[in-house]
């Protein structure tokens, strides 16, 4: 349906701010809500984005690719327009910040500003004139913090609309005027003189506060140079905070959810001082008496692996002979990275979409990637939370936003700007999986928006140090980057479905006996099924395809794996299924998932560990063996030929080893990302290998 302003009643847009001290609840003596609806999204259209592009606010969340959704939020018949920005920039680990902009007289007046955690729903009760924004759970459950609600205020994540926010324009000119003129001199002949090249204001930190955001210039006899500038609201008016210099010619392009983008022509190797010109749009955050630089320079990014990098200082020192072989660590393989102390190789990408009705359709990219330490020292890795990005042959952007998965990284600790997880890591010589879930949104069924079939994947990997102190910190960032990348669901050499290389005990984890240890090499003894974690192994025994009867309220294709898991170490290990993680994706391209579509549990005969709670029911002995299910689904379209349950399946999920403190408490040690490639419907074994295994009544 085409758009027109006339009939927009109200705008809804979800950006990104990092780290906040928590969101706004709705100011209400409402004391308890309840969803009416779970906000569905898709696609914008180009309609959408041209009708769009005049709204400044909205203008670069469009152009990036923001999700649309319609809602009537105050019941005038009248539908308001949804958007959920689409990039790695524009969402937070804390959530997205949501914008709503009512028409008023034709001018679009904004009526909310407060940061959100996604899926959204509508609620049934009303704050004012308006149905209140909810963030909710998988199964549209509205959120709850753990804290008790007050008088005036909801424990409940419930947003309501605010009064519409008004701005003294004649305080912000002011301002910029007063800051400009006091930028230029006049010494002898060295006359220097300021100019705007764009202002614009927003609230940069979510506090309902608005910045002025300023790029100018200052021009000399024989010079000039760009600086951006923020302004922050004092007692005695807008003053300047923060400032960067800026490289080449730049004009502000916008300002929204902490983001602030640049529209800067920089110089080339070759150019003259008069005439820079790679041109690119560059965004910059402010964090309060800084600015940070997201993304970099416009130029064109290289298209090869770097060649190996020597160890900087501050890294682990690396052996002679593992320094020797650096020169091609990869030994020549064409997906693999060398970064000086490891290596990083892509043994798996899987594309498929979410199922039908979700309410975030998304194509969806699983990467599963080996790391191999390259030093005579333990080495510790960590993923750099918002970094991955991969682009297809089609142009197109998919990024670790979520969109409703539970992480973007499996098996690997993430880091960001207010804490890093230490939990990956690797002896000396050692390897370890992890994996990685980026997505994008897109339009269901429409042939113009198909997923690529070549993909350019870079994300940063991070070394960390834990010095005696016990705060860990961040030595550097590596940039990795894998190039021509295809559905590489089995690949030659390197598939998961072979044996891991045995693992070293490193510092935390259980010390593996000289028995186990030797048999480590090939844990697996050559079982196409089986997926070596070092510690433990995993062995596909059976997995049973089956849908729902007719009649069902979720109709579904249902795939039931079991799965044994071995003890390789000489001392009791506790192992948990790390909820939400569990993926499959099938021939079709078809994902199913562990979101229960009405079953009880996804994991079965084992605990499970989430972001609240740790279950540590599943301990095995030393050398023990002991079998765990796990039921993942999809919805189907019900008897429709074109939607038909898979042949093939690949199989993902995050297994977690725990550890019981003195205190009873329970911790997650570290988290491994275990694969299964090429499975088939094994019913006409399992049953065979299921009678060896399970005990016999007494």
């Amino acid at each position: 349906m085409l758009l027109r302003f006339k009939h927009f009643a109200a705008l809804v847009v979800a950006v990104s701010l990092a780290a906040v001290s928590g969101p706004a609840r709705a100011q209400t003596t409402q004391t308890h809500f309840t969803a009416q609806r779970t906000i569905h999204f898709s696609a914008s259209t180009d309609q959408d984005r041209k009708m769009l592009s005049g709204i400044p606010s909205a203008r670069d969340m469009v152009a990036w690719g923001a999700l649309i959704a319609r809602e009537d939020l105050n019941d005038d018949g009248s539908k308001e327009v949804i958007l959920v920005a689409n990039g790695s920039d524009m969402c937070g680990t804390h959530g997205c910040e949501v914008e709503v902009l009512e028409s008023r007289n034709g001018k679009a007046v904004r009526i909310l500003d407060r940061i959100l955690q996604v899926p959204l729903a509508v609620t049934n009760e009303k704050i004012g004139q308006y149905r209140a924004l909810a963030s909710v759970d998988d199964t549209g459950a509205i959120l709850e913090d753990d804290q008790p609600a007050t008088a005036n205020s909801s424990k409940q994540h419930v947003y309501a609309m605010n009064a519409p926010y008004t701005l003294d324009q004649k305080e912000v000119d002011e301002a910029i005027k007063s800051f400009l003129s006091s930028q230029g001199s006049e010494i002898a002949f060295e006359r220097e003189s300021a100019a705007s090249q764009g202002s614009t204001v927003a609230d940069l930190s979510g506090d309902g506060k608005s910045e002025i955001i300023l790029v100018w210039t200052l021009f000399g006899p024989t010079y000039w140079r760009n600086t951006l500038t923020v302004f922050t609201k004092t007692a005695a008016g807008y003053t300047p905070d923060a400032s960067l210099p800026l490289n080449g010619e730049a004009k502000l392009s916008s300002a929204k959810a902490g983001i602030i983008v640049v529209d800067q022509v920089e110089y080339a190797k070759n150019d003259a001082l008069c005439c820079p010109s790679i041109k690119g749009l560059v965004k910059y955050r402010w964090l309060g008496k800084q600015i940070v630089e997201l993304t970099g320079a416009p130029a064109e990014r290289p298209t090869t692996a770097a060649a190996a990098q020597p160890a900087v200082s501050g890294e682990a020192p690396v052996s002679p002979a593992a320094a020797s072989s650096q020169v091609d660590a990869c030994g020549g393989k064409p997906r693999c990275y060398s970064a000086g102390p490891f290596t990083a190789e892509v043994i798996s990408m899987t594309p498929s979409q979410t199922p039908p009705g979700s309410a975030f359709p998304s194509h969806v990219l699983q990467v599963n990637v080996r790391f191999r330490n390259l030093t005579n020292l333990p080495l510790i890795l960590a993923y750099v939370s918002g970094s991955g990005v991969i682009t297809d042959n089609n142009g197109n952007r998919y990024d670790d936003q979520r969109y409703g998965f539970t992480s973007a990284a499996k098996g690997i600790g993430t880091v960001d700007r207010t804490k890093a997880d230490p939990q990956f890591v690797l002896g000396s010589g050692a390897s370890s999986n992890a994996s990685f879930v980026l997505a994008r949104g897109h339009v269901v069924n429409d042939p113009r928006d198909p997923i690529g079939t070549t993909f350019n994947f870079d994300l940063s990997i991070a070394q960390l140090e834990v010095p005696a102190s016990g705060q860990v910190s961040s030595l550097r960032n590596y940039s990795v980057g894998f190039t021509d990348l295809g559905n590489s669901a089995a690949l030659t050499g390197s598939s998961p479905r072979t044996p891991a290389a045995a693992q070293p005990s490193v510092s935390g984890e259980a010390p593996v006996s000289p028995a186990a240890g030797s048999s480590q090499v090939d844990a697996c003894g050559g079982k196409l099924r089986c997926y070596s974690a070092g510690l433990f192994t995993a062995e596909v025994i059976g997995m049973t395809p089956s849908q729902t009867p007719p009649g069902s309220v979720f109709p579904c294709h249902v795939l039931q794996v079991n799965v044994r898991f071995r003890n390789l170490t000489n001392q009791p290990l506790i192992l948990a299924y790390v909820s939400g993680s569990g993926v499959i994706t099938d021939n079709n391209g078809s994902r199913y998932d562990d979101q229960r579509y009405g079953f009880t549990s996804a994991a079965k005969g084992i605990g499970t560990v989430d972001r609240t709670k740790a279950d540590p029911q599943f301990v095995l002995g030393a050398g023990a063996s002991s079998n765990a299910s796990f039921v993942l689904a999809r919805g189907h379209v019900v008897n429709d030929p074109r939607d038909p349950i898979g042949a093939t399946f690949n199989f993902d999920l995050s297994i977690a080893r725990l550890e019981a403190l003195a205190s009873q408490q329970i911790q997650t040690v570290r988290e491994y990302a275990v694969n299964f490639q090429n499975l088939t419907d094994t019913r006409s074994w399992a049953g065979k290998a299921l009678s060896h295994i399970l005990p016999k009544k007494q």
